[in-house]
């Protein structure tokens, strides 16, 4: 399979006024395309260019799993790189297609043996197990949380608790109590609040995860729905 190739973000970032920095990995340009994407959205072709820009990071994370840049992951090592992508893919694949989707789109590359028997979303699945194998139980327990929200999302009411609950377990293995409560106090609670992640200004109260915030929602309705 081909080595990464991120000439997609970078043309798209560089039209966003960033300047290129080869230093930078697959998942901080998947990231900041996401971002972006959110700032885009309200503008006057904001489906089509916030859609582009999630499907690029999309294509981008996936670059990170098939050959993840080790200079992103300097301490952590590719393996956790790997698993990290693998999560960040789930969560853009999560705003353009279904629970059991596959995004179709030629700004893809080929996907690898690890995603070809699950779809898309469920990347996120994926990407806790191979955090567990790196005994990384914060990150297990947060792809599990993200999961969790968005089959609360599809009307999946009991797999969405089971996924609650299995990430508190993750969080307690973790040794963060906090978070642990928050994701038990989550099966029962829909409210969706801010995440800076998308660069807004976010109240006391804020969502522990991308899927469960308002921004994901605006941003997957304005992609859904133009």
């Amino acid at each position: 399979m081909a080595g990464r190739d991120l000439s997609l973000a970078w043309e798209l970032l560089e039209k966003l006024g960033v300047r290129r920095d080869e230093r930078y990995g697959p998942v901080i340009l998947g990231r900041e395309l996401l971002i972006r994407s959110y700032s885009l959205k309200d503008g006057p072709s904001g489906m089509r260019d916030a859609g582009a820009l999630v499907c690029a990071a999309a294509a981008t994370f996936l670059w990170g799993v098939i050959d993840p840049k080790s200079s992103e992951y300097p301490a952590s090592g590719v393996t956790f790189g790997r698993a990290d992508a693998l999560m960040w893919f789930g969560i853009a694949a999560s705003l353009l297609v279904p629970l059991k989707g596959v995004i179709d789109s030629e700004d893809l590359p080929e996907r690898p043996e690890i995603l070809r028997s699950s779809s898309d979303p469920e990347s996120l699945v994926i990407a806790s197990r191979q955090f567990m194998l790196v005994d990384d139980y914060q990150k297990a327990g947060r792809c599990a949380e993200e999961y969790a929200e968005l089959l609360r999302l599809h009307g999946e009411t009991d797999a969405c608790k089971a996924q609650f609950d299995r990430a508190a377990q993750l969080f307690t293995k973790a040794g963060d109590p906090a978070r642990s409560q928050s994701a038990k106090n989550r099966v029962n609670s829909a409210d969706r609040f801010d995440n800076p992640f998308f660069r807004v200004e976010a109240g006391t109260r804020q969502a522990t995860s991308i899927c469960g915030s308002k921004q994901f929602l605006e941003l997957r309705d304005k992609i859904k729905l133009g």
